[in-house]
């Protein structure tokens, strides 16, 4: 049998929101999910809104922010590991816009938000 790894990429607030229920259902179901859900900039955690990080937590695996650009290969290899290892279940990187925004190849996405 092969294990399949889903993928799943949204923006923050209402995005973040709306998967929930979707998350919470690949939780119950074991089925992994890396999730990479675009967070607010370290300066917008001050304000009042959805935070993936505390309201994900009950749901998956591990819920990571990288909080710098050069956190985001180590993540990213600490979930595969997660993903491919013990139950599986959906796990959570997310990733500031400000990061995105520097990377001309997630240019595209970061329109979208």
């Amino acid at each position: 049998m092969v294990a399949l790894t889903g993928f799943a990429s949204f923006k923050q607030a209402r995005g973040s929101e709306n998967q929930f229920a979707g998350v919470a259902q690949a939780f119950a179901d074991s089925v992994p999910i890396l999730l990479l859900p675009c967070g607010p900039d370290r300066r917008e955690l001050r304000r009042p809104q959805f935070v993936g990080l505390n309201n994900y937590r009950a749901v998956t695996k591990s819920v990571d922010m990288a909080c710098f650009a050069d956190q985001i290969p180590t993540l990213m290899r600490r979930a595969f590991v997660l993903l491919r290892t013990g139950q599986p279940g959906p796990v959570m990187i997310e990733i500031p816009r400000m990061w995105l925004r520097r990377n001309p190849m997630m240019s595209g996405c970061v329109t979208a938000l």
